[in-house]
């Protein structure tokens, strides 16, 4: 069996990450669980975390989140993965996460630093969507630097919703892989 039939056969977390700075703690976890291959979302998922530290102003600027949004809508870091663990059984999702970046590795990190021990994914591995936009933008002699918002832009498809808001950046990150599974061969 080749491996995009056997990835075509998959529902995929695309997963995205906001933190406050300096110490990097997660503030929204964003995700979307679908299958690049159909174009289809089957559900998404948005969960602000709070934080024992006020948002750095740069970091409100940037994602619109205010310390008034955690405290109201916000859960702990633990509760807030259980239900990231609930969404991904509950779709069945790939337990390999796919980002833009290195999103599930850093959550993985962030809960062994906090001593939270939840099982999320089984492979140490994230497919990283921006390796793959890199090496599809070099193949076509275009230029590979940027975000997500760029990379919707040279494929051809607006970027939705609102940049540095973790569920619109999974949103958007999916658009990108959907455009760019297409060039993988199908057999």
């Amino acid at each position: 069996m080749s491996q995009s039939l056997f990835l075509s056969n998959r529902k995929f977390l695309i997963l995205d990450l906001e933190m406050n700075q300096p110490s990097g703690d997660v503030i929204q976890i964003g995700a979307v669980a679908g299958d690049p291959f159909e174009g289809k979302i089957h559900e998404k998922f948005n969960q602000y975390v709070r934080i024992n530290e006020p948002l750095s102003p740069k970091i409100i600027r940037l994602t619109k989140i205010t310390d008034q949004l955690l405290y109201t809508k916000g859960d702990t870091l633990e509760n807030a993965v259980k239900k990231l663990k609930k969404f991904m059984e509950k779709n069945e999702v790939f337990d390999c996460p796919v980002s833009w970046g290195l999103d599930g590795e850093y959550l993985k990190d962030r809960l062994y630093q906090k001593r939270i021990n939840i099982e999320l994914f089984s492979d140490d591995v994230d497919f990283n969507v921006k390796k793959f936009y890199q090496f599809y933008c070099s193949a076509q002699g275009k230029n590979m630097k940027g975000g997500v918002k760029k990379a919707c832009k040279t494929l051809g498809y607006p970027f939705i919703g609102q940049e540095h808001n973790a569920l619109d950046d999974a949103y958007n990150t999916f658009v990108i892989l959907r455009e760019l599974v297409k060039f993988l061969p199908k057999d």
